[in-house]
């Protein structure tokens, strides 16, 4: 059983999305159980490129990123893990897509479109 995955640096796509929002859907698709539909560039790209259920957007010294990863794997649900600090504006790209400033930022990507489900608090609700 894989429970994560790490895509390298070099092999992250750039985001290509527009920062327009629209009322009914975002232009990349991302859905959110609650909120506002977003913007998805980056994200969309990498679930597009992640062959794992989530996506796990993360910092380094996060206690609640280590809990929302041993969450997943405890429960067979593999991720992909991208860590913010380590590549450069990714911070920036993940809050202006998604209005969520602390990490983990957590992203559904089992369906058509990636949801959003926000930080560890959240993902423990949605996977109830």
């Amino acid at each position: 059983m894989k429970s994560s995955a790490r895509i390298p640096n070099n092999k992250i796509p750039t985001c290509q999305g527009s920062s327009e929002l629209n009322s009914d859907s975002s232009k990349c698709g991302l859905k959110r159980e609650q909120g506002p539909h977003i913007n998805m560039g980056i994200i969309e790209e990498h679930a597009a490129a992640a062959e794992t259920d989530f996506i796990i957007y993360t910092g380094r010294f996060c206690p609640f990123c280590t809990a929302v990863m041993r969450l997943l794997a405890n429960k067979g649900i593999t991720f992909s893990e991208f860590n913010m600090d380590e590549i450069d504006g990714l911070r920036q790209q993940i809050v202006s897509e998604t209005r969520h400033r602390t990490v983990p930022v957590v992203i559904d990507v089992r369906a058509e479109q990636p949801i959003f489900i926000g930080g560890f608090d959240e993902t423990q609700v949605y996977l109830r």
